[in-house]
């Protein structure tokens, strides 16, 4: 199942036209817990659960950090969404 998520609610117009589609998709066996942030503190947090797919749109210097939850902890990657863009 894919789902379209809007990140950003840009006061200004240019940052809209400035916004980059974004393709995930949750490889592992365990739910996961994304967030997309960048410099101007706008963020987007979603469940992301077991072979589901995401897309958003966010600003080009977004980086997503993805959480994982196992026995020993938490698992924490950081993603730069310049390589997630379609």
């Amino acid at each position: 199942m894919s789902y379209l998520l809007s990140t950003i609610k840009s006061e200004q117009q240019s940052e809209k036209l400035n916004q980059a589609l974004c393709y995930y998709i949750n490889m592992t066996e365990k739910t996961q817990i994304i967030r997309a942030t960048n410099q101007a503190k706008c963020y987007l947090e979603c469940l992301v659960f077991p072979k589901e797919r995401i897309l958003f749109t966010t600003l080009p210097d977004s980086h997503l950090e993805v959480n994982s939850f196992d026995f020993n902890g938490e698992v924490t990657k950081e993603i730069d969404c310049r390589l997630l863009y379609i």
